[in-house]
């Protein structure tokens, strides 16, 4: 996890979690936790494909992003059109 210290937006904003198995997919959503518990500040985040994460999670994952203005959930089957209204009602 150091090296998450290192890794901002740019980084994260690349990964295809399609290409990742479960396992991986959790360990980059730990590194991505470190980096925005670092104070690192994210405009863009992209979980494309990201199957792993679930919604209170994700909103955990948002409350600590305030500048966040774009968010790519797709092919994320887990969030349903309901979590898609919650997180318009929230930003």
């Amino acid at each position: 996890l150091q090296h998450s210290l290192d890794l901002g937006e740019e980084y994260f904003a690349h990964i295809d979690f399609k290409k990742f198995n479960k396992e991986d997919q959790k360990f980059i959503l730990t590194m991505l936790q470190t980096a925005i518990d670092r104070k690192r500040s994210f405009s863009y985040l992209n979980l494309s494909g990201c199957t792993v994460i679930t919604e209170p999670e994700l909103f955990a994952l948002l409350q600590k992003m305030p500048a966040l203005k774009t968010l790519d959930l797709a092919n994320c089957p887990q969030f349903s059109v309901a979590t898609i209204f919650k997180l318009l009602s929230i930003k």
